[in-house]
C-alpha cells in the first residue's frame, strides 16, 4: 500500500483505482493537499477523520466500487466541491 508518511507539500494527489481500496497510511499528515482525486473507494478502509486536511478543497471519488461517501469527508474544513 502507499505510504505518505513524511511527504511536505503535496497539493495534488489522484488514487487510481488500482492503487487500493482505502486511502494511503500518512495521508492525514499531508495538509498542504488540495485537491484528491479517487478512482473508486470502500468507505469502511478510510480513517473516520482528516479534518488535519485544512487545505482540501476539491475532492472527487469515482468507480464502482464507491457504495457510499466516507464519514471523513464531514471533517473536512475546507472542503468546497464535491464531486
Amino acid at each position: 500500500m502507499l505510504d505518505l508518511t513524511g511527504i511536505e507539500g503535496l497539493t495534488n494527489l489522484w488514487l487510481p483505482e488500482t492503487a487500493a481500496l482505502g486511502l494511503p497510511e500518512g495521508i492525514e499528515g499531508c495538509d498542504a493537499l488540495e485537491t484528491l482525486d479517487v478512482d473508486g473507494m470502500d468507505a469502511d478502509e478510510c480513517p473516520a477523520d482528516l479534518s488535519s486536511l485544512t487545505s482540501l478543497e476539491c475532492v472527487t471519488i469515482r468507480g464502482p466500487r464507491t457504495r457510499s461517501l466516507p464519514r471523513f469527508l464531514a471533517t473536512l474544513p475546507a472542503l468546497e466541491r464535491l464531486t
